[in-house]
């Protein structure tokens, strides 16, 4: 077996050993809700907004509901197999008031089988990246592979950064032979907006090369369609939600 199917392997077998016993309870709650919502055909932004002006009208303070506050795009990696999950254990609950104060109740025996779809999308990305790493230096791949806070942030918290990393990652392999598709997956990058101040340094790389400029933005502007739509049907929630929330939030 040649040496990047080994690492991408024992990097598969650490995530799922670890994936069905661990989660923070609200960031895997609210990709558990949302998929079900999203399934439903409901609003997410909606939902976020009535739930925090409910929250401050109980409370009198300037509090947000820590729901989905996320790109439009991304509850479609992981409602798949939220849908897969449902077709094992059915559509009853499973887990059950998961964000802060409150403590989760969890429905076994499904709750570790859920945890481990709902991580699938994040083990795939995990996996792609070392794939993509191995390719370049072994070594740094297994740095990746191995390294305790990613497998933390991933399987353990249950946090889709790895998302995050193999888009940019993506953009930054294929900068140099295609600006659209580099722009695309950059975009796809901005499902968690800290990859926004990278933005700067694209524009300096491509300054002058307005053929090159078009298509890097051709990529970037199509991933930012569902944004713009929810900024037509419901401005006030996606605003809310992905602007005020994100933006005074203290991180």
């Amino acid at each position: 077996m040649e040496e990047r199917s080994r690492i991408v392997l024992l990097a598969a077998a650490v995530r799922l050993a670890v994936a069905p016993f661990f989660m923070h309870a609200g960031d895997v709650g609210t990709i558990y809700e949302s998929s079900i919502m999203t399934l439903n055909g409901l609003n997410l932004y909606d939902f976020v907004y009535a739930k925090t002006i409910q929250m401050q009208n109980v409370t009198g303070l300037p509090v947000f509901f820590e729901g989905y506050a996320y790109h439009p795009l991304l509850i479609y990696f992981f409602a798949p197999f939220y849908w897969l999950f449902t077709l094992i254990a059915g559509t009853g609950p499973v887990m059950i008031d998961g964000h802060y104060p409150s403590i989760p109740v969890l429905i076994y025996p499904w709750a570790p089988l859920l945890l481990v779809m709902l991580k699938i999308p994040i083990i795939l990305a995990d996996l792609v990246i070392v794939y993509l790493l191995a390719g370049i230096d072994a070594r740094k791949a297994k740095i990746y592979a191995f390294c305790p806070y990613v497998v933390f942030i991933g399987v353990v918290w249950g946090m889709f950064d790895a998302l995050v990393s193999l888009f940019l990652l993506a953009s930054y392999l294929v900068s140099s032979r295609n600006n659209f598709l580099s722009g695309l997956f950059y975009g796809l990058s901005l499902m968690k907006l800290y990859t926004a101040v990278l933005l700067p340094l694209y524009l300096v790389r491509l300054f002058g090369r307005w053929k090159a400029f078009a298509e890097f933005m051709g990529g970037l502007t199509l991933t930012l369609l569902p944004v713009a739509y929810y900024l037509i049907v419901s401005p006030v929630s996606i605003w809310n939600v992905l602007v005020t929330f994100q933006g005074t939030r203290l991180m």
